[in-house]
């Protein structure tokens, strides 16, 4: 009671087990309240098993996407070195001719892409570069960066907003992620009416 650290660590292990034991099972981890969700979906990653939360998590477990918003927030906020840096060391921005020492050719990269989200808004501008996420990226990204692609293309009914506004809208926009469908992180309350193969309960303690 009290440390949270050994209860997520354990709650993890026993997971580990069911899953080793049964690959296919679905697990339902309940928690009594949101507290500990994020920080135990993160330790079950590091272990390799992909979960979710409550109605999915934001995309940006992703590092493509977060290179994408990278790039859109320095679109937006050009004296921001420390986002253009992290722009120009991605295969996302290097392909979209970022780097870190522009001189005076950034303004017309800035330019460029300010023109390219103009005419064919987010939507476009993300679609163009899936195959650079597909050359680039892990499974994981191509499969988060497809779901950003469908996210920007809703987004586009907003268009004229600036590149932070969209920026702002990924980072809290939660997405499902189909392939960690089979292990869910939730409240109590937010499992009425759902089944699950093994339920794991870390938060019986307590009043």
């Amino acid at each position: 009671r009290g440390d949270w650290s050994h209860v997520l660590a354990r709650a993890v292990e026993r997971v580990k087990d069911i899953r080793k034991e049964e690959p296919s099972a679905s697990v339902g981890i309940l928690l009594r309240g949101t507290k500990h969700i994020s920080g135990l979906i993160y330790r079950l990653r590091k272990e390799g098993i992909r979960a979710s939360g409550e109605g999915g998590n934001p995309l940006v477990d992703s590092g493509a996407v977060l290179h994408l918003l990278s790039i859109l927030h320095w679109i937006d906020h050009p004296g921001d070195q420390q986002a253009r840096f992290h722009a120009s060391i991605s295969p996302l921005g290097q392909a979209l001719g970022i780097t870190e020492e522009q001189g005076e050719g950034w303004l017309e990269v800035l330019r460029g892409l300010r023109q390219r989200l103009a005419h064919g808004g987010y939507g476009q501008f993300c679609s163009e570069l899936s195959p650079v996420v597909s050359q680039g990226y892990s499974d994981w990204d191509q499969r988060r960066f497809g779901q950003l692609v469908d996210l920007a293309h809703a987004f586009d009914a907003r268009a004229g907003q600036r590149t932070s506004v969209f920026v702002k809208h990924v980072r809290h926009q939660r997405v499902e992620d189909p392939t960690a469908g089979r292990v869910k992180v939730m409240t109590i309350h937010g499992s009425k009416g759902l089944e699950f193969d093994a339920v794991v309960l870390p938060d019986l303690d307590g009043k």
